[in-house]
């Protein structure tokens, strides 16, 4: 029966082990209590559009700057910044998790001694005399196996795990909201580039207009034709057409330097820019559902922080309540090496331990009550997020349309002050109008141009915000959380 003991506080470990030690598993979805009515789809009106895209950065049909947005992908400081932040976040979920499992440590010891007595001689009758002495040398040798376990009998550690688990699962979120941001910066400083360059084009072709201009105004006035302000009108025009020639030439530079910075590279404003500026995709689909902003990794990224809060609650409420530890310690020790090995040499114990928690000076009830308050302010954390997202949706597709009609007018304008200006330069050459009516006419043909520009760049600003307020296109997608690999979540298609 003796013999048999040990092998009995081995099952009974085994047993426990397999009944209270199962991993702990990703919290499941908590959705906080809305105040706030929800549409089932967006007040705002949409085109209707009868096939919906499949990825929404492929609807520029500019491979050049999927290219851009791959490499930016790749080698962004801030990206590999968040993807670290994903490892953190997984060491501490699996770090939370360690302390169910049993903790075994090992050791040897060694040690030897000298000592040194000195004995009576017992010569003349009486102890007065020592002029004796004898070492004694002693060795001593051990090895021995420690085992401690706390029994997660209320599932304290498990809520700790679970709650650690949620947040590596928000900081994988929180990757994908920088992937799909960083995209989108990609794209807008693409576009934004683009259209500096045209600009510049467009300065250098206005420089060139109004020097025209002065040209002719001087040559009409060596001839007796035209006054002097008329020279100087003309040629301060011209001033100011080279001056802001040279501004944006700087305004462009200034853009390309800025998307290679998003591209991980050099400034060195060596990146080639396309000579046109993209054309807006397809209008936006009819009927796009209101809960497709339900897969924002942000959404869901505060989702898991109000998971992993409430998770917390519990964990702090759990540890009132009484802890069970198991300890065992078996070795041996001897004075020889060949004995370390020998099981009549072979010692051990095993304890239970319960330890309740009686007087802390509140500091329990106080991580409580800070757990409590984190889970409301998760709660309005994620409603706010909401809610801006509903915004920016609302937001990006009431602007379609506006975008849509005032890009229509200024190209009309453009084409008006075109034909304006024409007419003004011919009956100037007759003499037949003032050198102010030109000028006017080309200040005006040439401001509409610019605008006509800025207005087509918004309009592509606005399509990337609103698959920016979306998460991803137009497609519904199904995005699970409950009971999942936080690597494995389906990303937001760019």
């Amino acid at each position: 029966m003796k013999n048999s003991l040990p092998q009995l506080a081995l099952i009974s470990i085994t047993m426990a082990c397999v009944l209270l030690t199962s991993c702990a598993g990703p919290p499941k979805r908590v959705t906080p209590e809305w105040t706030t009515a929800l549409p089932g789809n967006w007040s705002s009106p949409v085109v209707v559009l009868e096939q919906a895209h499949s990825g929404w950065l492929t609807t520029f049909n500019d491979p050049q700057l999927e290219a851009l947005v791959a490499e930016a992908i790749l080698n962004n400081p801030d990206i590999k910044a968040s993807a670290a932040r994903i490892d953190q976040a997984l060491a501490e979920a699996r770090k939370a998790g360690v302390a169910l499992m049993p903790q075994i440590d090992a050791s040897a010891n060694g040690s030897r001694n000298q000592t040194i007595n000195r004995a009576g001689s017992f010569g003349g009758g009486g102890f007065d005399d020592f002029d004796n002495f004898f070492v004694t040398r002693n060795n001593s040798l051990g090895i021995s196996l420690d085992l401690t376990w706390e029994l997660d009998v209320w599932g304290r550690v498990k809520k700790g795990q679970s709650a650690a688990i949620a947040d590596s699962q928000a900081a994988t979120y929180e990757f994908q909201s920088a992937r799909l941001s960083l995209a989108s910066q990609v794209a807008k400083a693409w576009f934004s580039a683009q259209e500096q360059y045209l600009q510049h084009q467009l300065a250098l072709e206005t420089f060139e207009s109004f020097t025209r201009t002065a040209e002719i105004t001087q040559s009409r006035f060596e001839r007796g034709l035209q006054s002097a302000t008329d020279v100087h009108l003309s040629k301060s025009s011209a001033a100011s057409a080279r001056a802001s020639l040279d501004n944006t030439k700087l305004t462009y530079h200034q853009a390309v330097r800025s998307l290679e910075i998003l591209l991980g590279r050099y400034p060195s404003q060596e990146l080639e820019i396309s000579t046109d500026l993209n054309a807006v995709p397809p209008p936006v689909p009819a009927g796009v559902p209101s809960d497709l902003i339900l897969r924002r990794p942000d959404l869901l990224a505060a989702e898991r922080r109000l998971a992993a809060s409430d998770k917390r609650v519990s964990q702090a409420r759990a540890a009132f309540l009484p802890r069970f530890a198991l300890t065992a310690s078996g070795g041996t020790s001897s004075d020889a090496l060949r004995d370390l090995v020998d099981p009549k040499h072979f010692v051990w114990n095993f304890l239970v331990n319960l330890t309740q928690p009686l007087i802390d000076g509140g500091s329990r009830r106080a991580d409580l009550d800070r757990n409590k308050a984190a889970v409301l302010e998760a709660a309005e954390n994620y409603r706010g997020t909401a809610l801006t997202a509903f915004k920016e949706v609302e937001d990006a597709l009431d602007a379609e349309g506006l975008l849509e009609s005032r890009e229509a007018a200024l190209l009309d304008a453009a084409e008006q002050g075109r034909m304006a200006y024409e007419r003004a330069e011919s009956e100037y050459r007759q003499g037949l109008t003032g050198i102010i009516t030109v000028l006017d006419a080309q200040r005006r043909y040439l401001d509409s141009r610019r605008s006509y520009l800025t207005v087509k760049r918004i309009r592509l600003d606005n399509r990337i915000n609103l698959h920016l307020a979306l998460g991803g296109d137009f497609k519904p997608t199904q995005n699970t959380i409950e009971n999942s690999d936080p690597i494995a979540q389906t990303e937001p298609t760019l």
